[in-house]
């Protein structure tokens, strides 16, 4: 017979150097890439900070008393060609343009001791951890009157600790007025106001069915505000359980700064609120009418949980999702501990709450997405922040068995602009025993959500 010879003879140093060659590429390919990766998304992060400041700049200049107090307190100034803030009109045309004032912070209020909205030497956003303000200053100072001038308003970065370049702020044509009273070579400046023919303007695009639609960003439009909320969940339902509970609202964001590419088509989705059901009457009046026993609702289920709203976002398809603001989930009560064993009319068990047995488990209702909560308003995203957080419904546990709830009606969580606000909840009577229960409701739907983009050319 053939004998067969095996080989265990292994891999040669030249086999090996190969393959960690080999390896080695893999790894640094990868690693570049994730590097890539990382410097895109902190870079937006950057373009994000920046808008979000100026847009923040434009709503401060339009504030009179903050522009006037940052113009004429001189502890708000670092350094100055005119430290007293006074300027020397009496050669206009040299001495105006050659004026800079620079402002070390700005305050949230008219008042020294305010704290800062933004300040040199820190960051200019939370949407960024290294873009840093350098700094801040009027200049440019024009005559447009008797003691009225223009000024433009600058914002510099420190462009040693970011990936791109960041241009500079410049909010143009500032109105700036000085005492008529003081010397033409040393009038004081008495107040500034909104800019002088620059404010901007701002077209809203407005989304309010639920749904998907396709809106094309304009040309030339790079970014833009958004005002988004996901849909509300519904009030809750009435059967087997002691709880009331009206419905939480989606998450929502006023004046979220995005980054647009011109030209391209945005997917808009509104998501629509959660549905509701209310009880049917059995036809069977209790002792005491008119309160009565009612039944599970035709076409809905056994009514334990209030339903989801959905999510309303605006998605790119270069830059991805954008924003997303989820649905507020539907209201999930403590559902009953104990049968009594008897029947009720409408036939249905009798039951209470709050023997210590535990209790039925409840049906979950958690609205869909990432920034959905259980049992809880939405929120919206990008990132783990959770930005925009909704409001909670209102809640009532039933422990008096002895008669029945007064009539009332429960607010769902609102959103600051009524849409994707939750679901009310109306309690309108009903006769319960510790034999008999029928708790008599009649929830409403949560409210669509919307998206709205304001555009400022």
């Amino acid at each position: 017979m053939k004998t067969i010879k095996l080989n265990f003879k292994g891999m040669s140093i030249i086999e090996v150097l190969i393959s960690l060659g080999i390896l080695s590429i893999l790894m640094a390919a990868m690693t570049s890439f994730f590097l890539s990766q990382n410097r895109e998304v902190k870079a937006l992060q950057e373009s994000l900070a920046r808008l979000d400041l100026e847009t923040s700049m434009i709503k401060t200049f339009s504030s009179n008393s903050i522009c006037s107090f940052i113009l004429s307190d001189s502890s708000q100034s670092a350094t100055s060609t005119s430290p007293n803030r006074s300027v020397d009109t009496i050669d206009i045309s040299s001495s105006l343009v050659d004026i800079k004032i620079s402002i070390n912070r700005i305050p949230i209020a008219p008042a020294s001791s305010a704290a800062s909205f933004v300040k040199v030497g820190d960051l200019a956003s939370a949407n960024s951890s290294s873009l840093v303000v350098s700094s801040m200053k009027f200049e440019n100072f024009r005559s447009v009157g008797v003691d009225q001038y223009v000024a433009d308003f600058l914002i510099d970065f420190d462009q040693t600790k970011i990936v791109r370049k960041i241009k500079s702020i410049t909010i143009k044509n500032i109105n700036i007025n000085t005492k008529p009273s003081d010397p033409n070579n040393a009038k004081s400046i008495a107040d500034c106001s909104a800019p002088r023919g620059a404010a901007p303007k701002i077209t809203r695009y407005s989304f309010t069915n639920a749904g998907v639609h396709d809106w094309v960003v304009p040309a030339g439009v790079t970014s833009a505000l958004v005002t988004v909320a996901g849909g509300g969940g519904s009030g809750m339902g009435w059967r087997i359980s002691n709880s009331l509970r009206s419905g939480d609202s989606g998450g929502y964001v006023t004046s979220y700064p995005i980054n647009l590419v011109p030209g391209e088509t945005i997917k808009v989705t509104v998501g629509p609120g959660g549905i509701a059901f209310a009880p049917e009457t059995s036809g069977l009046a209790m002792p005491g009418a008119p309160f009565y026993v009612y039944k599970p609702p035709t076409g809905g289920d056994d009514g334990l949980a209030g339903y989801p709203g959905a999510s309303s976002k605006i998605e790119s398809p270069t830059l991805g999702t954008l924003i997303e603001c989820a649905g507020g989930s539907g209201a999930s009560p403590k559902g009953i501990d104990n049968y009594s064993g008897l029947k009720v009319a409408g036939n249905l068990n009798g039951a209470t709450y709050g023997s210590g047995n535990p209790p039925i488990p409840t049906v979950s209702r958690k609205a869909a997405g990432a920034y959905a909560v259980e049992n809880g308003p939405g929120t919206c995203g990008p990132g783990s922040a959770q930005l925009g957080v909704g409001s909670k419904g209102q809640f009532i546990i039933q422990t008096n068995y002895s008669s029945p709830l007064p009539s009332t009606s429960l607010s769902g969580g609102r959103t600051g602009f009524g849409y994707g606000s939750g679901g009310d909840t109306t309690y309108w009577g009903c006769y319960v025993s510790f034999s008999t229960i029928g708790v008599c409701v009649s929830p409403s739907p949560g409210r669509d959500g919307a998206v709205f983009i304001d555009v400022l050319y």
